[in-house]
Order: structure tokens, then C-alpha cells, then sequence
């Protein structure tokens, strides 16, 4: 409901997440392509860009 609520007031969320089982639910959640599931919390500053690009969308 947070996520809705958030969209409804302009705020686009993204998730970045840990959990590998994210995918499951994440799409239903925050929508295709606003979320990214890391293997590893030190592969972050190398996904960096990927998240801007999607923010950029």
C-alpha cells in the first residue's frame, strides 16, 4: 500500500534488494523494472549505473 501510495503522490520507488527470491514478488510490488536483486551487498557500486539508467526511464 506504501508503493501505491508513493506512486499516487508523484514518488517513483525503486527496490534494491538482497533477497534472491525477490523476483517472486518484487514485479507485483514495485512493477517490471523498478527493482534490482544483488547476489552480493559489494556488487552495488558496480550496478550504480544500471539503477540510474532505470531511474532515468
Amino acid at each position: 500500500m506504501a508503493v501505491k501510495e508513493a506512486i499516487d503522490a508523484g514518488i517513483h520507488p525503486f527496490c534494491i534488494t538482497l533477497d534472491a527470491s525477490g523476483s517472486q514478488y518484487l514485479p507485483q510490488i514495485f512493477g517490471n523494472g523498478h527493482y534490482l536483486i544483488l547476489d552480493h551487498i559489494n556488487d552495488l557500486p558496480k550496478k550504480l549505473p544500471e539503477v540510474y539508467l532505470r531511474l532515468r526511464r
